[in-house]
């Protein structure tokens, strides 16, 4: 089964990851905890509730809402690039030689 091999990635447009599968995105795993379905973060100056399914599902899905019922996300690009890893040989090292396709799209 491949379905781990595909990710979401969600920049904003100032280059921040807000989901995403590498460390320094703000959420990398399911927001999905007991008593609790988003992670707050901030981003470029607001409040977000980030809700993400996380990258370990057959089809990955988030949102991203302001904190505040009364607030609206400011007009944007966003950033949503599908990584495809299309090849991963291990290496003595103990690292990885990875080969991904990325197929950006803004929003």
């Amino acid at each position: 089964d491949r379905q781990s091999d595909v990710n979401l990635q969600v920049m904003s447009e100032s280059g921040i990851c807000i989901i995403g599968p590498n460390v320094e995105c703000l959420v990398s795993e399911s927001t999905r905890k007991p008593g609790q379905i988003f992670d707050a973060v901030r981003v470029d100056g607001l409040n977000l509730n980030v809700r993400y399914s996380g990258p370990d599902v057959r089809l990955e899905k988030f949102s991203i809402l302001p904190m505040s019922s009364d607030q609206f996300l400011p007009n944007t690009n966003w950033n949503v690039e599908v990584i495809m890893i299309i090849f991963c040989l291990p290496l003595k090292t103990g690292s990885q030689f990875l080969i991904q396709q990325k197929d950006t799209h803004q929003f």
